[in-house]
C-alpha cells in the first residue's frame, strides 16, 4: 500500500516540474505579474508534495524496522527529519501519521534457549515447550555366524531415529509426541513412541492417557539414552514395554516412595485392541537411606512391579536374544496366548560416586494353545541380570541418568571425555512344560534351547553431554544345541557398536 502512494506522490512531483518547465516561460512573455503569481503557486505545492514524500519514507522506515525487531521490542521511532528536505510552508498541516499496528492481545514474549533440545518458555511459565530428537547408528558383527531363518548377518543399521516434542501447558498439563524412523518395514511412516497427554497437579498424584511405558522392569523404564549398553538384557524379554492406556503415578515422603499404577490395552504400542481383556499393572519403589547421613546408601533403590491380565489367542513369538537377535527358542507356528498371564518383578539399584551396581529378577507366567489341537498348558519364564559399572575418569555416575564429563572431548587442551567400563551377566530360561507339552522341540531338525545365558562387557565414552560411543563384547550360551540352516550351535560371539547424539 505505501509503495503505491509513494509512486503516486512522485507521478505528481514529476507532473508538477514538468508542467513548470513549459508554463513558466509562456507566462513570462505573456504576463509577468499573473506568471509570477502563478509560479509561486506551484512552488507552493511543490513544497508540500515534497513534506508529503518525506513523511511516507519516514513511515515506511518505521514499519521496516519494526517488522524486523525482536518479539517484545519497543517499535523504533520514526527518523528525524532530513534537514536537507524543505519545511513545508508556514501555514500548512504536516500530513497526519498512519497509526503503526499493535500486537495481538494474546500474544506474549518467549524466552528461547539450547540444553537437550530447542526450548521455549513463557516469562510467566504458563507455557514451556522443547524440540529434541536423537539418533543411534548401530554396528553388529557375530563371529562365525550361522546362516537362515532366525540369524543376522553383520551390518550396519539404524536403531533409532526420534524427533521429539513435548512441553508443559498452565504449568501443570504435560504433553509429549515422539516417532521412531528406525531401518526397517516403519523407516519410511515412523511409528509412534511416547505419545501422551497428562495432568500433573502434584507431585503425590500425576495422571497420564495415552502411549507410554507399562509401569514394569527398571531396566525397560530407564530412558534409551543412558543405558549402560548397547542392548538390554535377555531379561527384557519378560518387561511389557509401551502399551495404550492410563496411568497415576507419584512421590511421596519427599521423594523416598514412588508408585505407579496403570491399565493398558496390553496389546503392545501402536496396535488396536481386538478384545474387551485389559492389563493392569503397578510398581512401588523405596530409597530407604535417601534421607539419612549414610551417603553411601543414600542412592540405594528397592521396587517391586507386578502385571496381570488376559488374552484372547494373541500369537507367541519365537524368542531371541536381545543383543544379537538370534533366535534360540522355535514355538510352533499355531501356539497362542489364551487365557490369564501374569508377571512379578523385583529390582535393585545403587550408585555411589562413580559407581553404579544394579539388578533385577523377573518372572512371568501366561496360558499358551495350541490352535491345531486344542491342547493347553501353563508355561513359565524367569530372568534375572547383574550389572556393575565403573566410571573411570573420577565423574560422578548417575543411576538411570545422563553422564557429564569434567570436561568435553577436545584433543588440543589433553581433555577426551569421560570413560565408562561395565560388565553384565543374565540369564532367562523356559520351564520343561514348553517341550513336554510339545509347543517347541529340544532336538531334531528345529531343535531349541530351554534357555540362554550371557556376559556382557563394554565401554562407553562419553565425548560431550549429548555426544556417546559404545562397544560391546557379547557371549551367549545356550542351554542345548540350537539347530540353524547348515549346522547346530551351543554358543555364540559378538561385537556390538553404537554412536548416539541428542539434540
Amino acid at each position: 500500500m505505501f509503495a503505491s502512494v509513494y509512486r503516486s506522490v512522485r507521478f505528481g512531483f514529476g507532473a508538477l516540474v514538468v508542467a513548470l518547465c513549459f508554463v513558466a516561460p509562456g507566462v513570462a512573455r505573456a504576463d509577468a505579474p499573473a506568471a509570477a503569481s502563478e509560479v509561486e503557486a506551484l512552488r507552493r505545492e511543490l513544497a508540500e508534495q515534497k513534506a508529503a514524500v518525506a513523511a511516507l519514507v519516514r513511515e515506511m522506515e518505521a514499519l521496516r524496522q519494526q517488522v524486523g525487531a525482536a518479539p517484545g521490542t519497543r517499535p523504533a521511532a520514526p527518523p528525524p527529519p532530513d534537514p536537507a528536505e524543505p519545511a513545508p510552508p508556514a501555514g500548512t498541516a504536516a500530513p497526519a501519521a498512519t497509526p503503526l499496528p499493535k500486537p495481538a492481545a494474546d500474544a506474549f514474549p518467549l524466552e528461547v534457549a539450547w540444553k537437550d533440545g530447542l526450548r521455549f518458555k513463557s516469562a510467566n511459565g504458563d507455557f514451556d515447550a522443547f524440540v529434541a530428537g536423537q539418533v543411534f547408528l548401530h554396528y553388529r558383527s557375530i563371529f562365525d555366524h550361522p546362516t537362515g531363518a532366525g540369524t543376522n548377518p553383520d551390518g550396519f543399521f539404524v536403531r533409532q531415529a526420534r524427533p521429539t516434542i513435548g512441553g508443559t501447558l498452565l504449568k501443570q498439563f504435560e504433553y509429549k509426541v515422539q516417532f521412531d524412523f528406525p531401518t526397517g518395514s516403519s523407516s519410511a511412516t515412523g511409528t509412534p513412541m511416547d505419545t501422551y497427554l497428562g495432568w500433573t497437579p502434584h507431585p503425590a498424584f500425576n495422571l497420564r492417557l495415552g502411549q507410554f511405558k507399562e509401569p514394569f522392569s527398571q531396566e525397560e523404564l530407564s530412558n534409551d539414552l543412558f543405558v549402560d549398553y548397547v542392548e538390554r538384557s535377555n531379561l527384557n524379554r519378560l518387561a511389557p514395554g509401551r502399551d495404550i492406556g492410563v496411568m497415576v503415578w507419584g512421590k511421596l515422603c519427599d521423594g523416598q516412595f514412588g508408585y505407579e499404577a496403570g491399565v493398558n490395552n496390553g496389546r503392545g504400542r501402536a496396535v488396536f485392541d481386538t478384545d474387551d481383556e485389559k492389563d493392569v499393572a503397578a510398581r512401588v519403589t523405596a530409597w530407604p537411606f535417601k534421607k539419612t547421613a549414610l551417603a553411601a546408601l543414600a542412592g540405594l533403590r528397592l521396587g517391586l512391579a507386578g502385571t496381570y491380565g488376559r488374552q484372547d489367542d494373541v500369537a507367541f513369538t519365537d524368542v531371541t536374544s536381545t543383543e544379537t537377535g538370534t533366535r534360540w527358542l522355535d514355538a510352533d507356528a499355531d501356539l497362542v496366548n489364551d487365557g490369564a498371564r501374569t508377571r512379578f518383578g523385583a529390582e535393585l539399584s545403587w550408585g555411589w560416586r562413580n559407581l553404579t551396581l544394579r539388578a533385577e529378577y523377573a518372572r512371568q507366567e501366561q496360558e499358551l494353545k495350541e490352535l491345531s489341537n486344542g491342547r493347553r498348558e501353563e508355561i513359565e519364564a524367569d530372568a534375572w541380570y547383574v550389572s556393575a559399572t565403573w566410571l573411570i575418569t573420577g565423574e560422578n555416575k548417575p543411576v538411570e541418568g545422563r553422564i557429564l564429563p569434567a570436561h568435553a572431548f577436545a584433543p588440543g587442551a589433553g581433555h577426551w571425555g569421560a570413560l565408562d567400563v561395565t560388565a553384565r551377566y543374565h540369564r532367562l530360561t523356559y520351564g520343561l512344560d514348553l517341550f513336554e507339552a510339545g509347543f517347541a522341540n529340544d532336538s531334531g531338525t528345529r531343535a531349541s534351547a530351554q534357555g540362554i545365558s550371557s556376559v556382557t562387557v563394554g565401554v562407553n565414552w562419553q565425548l560431550a553431554r549429548s555426544l556417546r560411543f559404545m562397544a560391546d563384547f557379547v557371549h551367549n550360551e545356550f542351554d542345548r544345541d540350537v539347530q540353524f540352516e547348515h549346522r547346530t550351535a551351543d554358543s555364540e560371539n559378538a561385537l556390538l557398536f553404537r554412536g548416539q547424539i541428542d539434540f
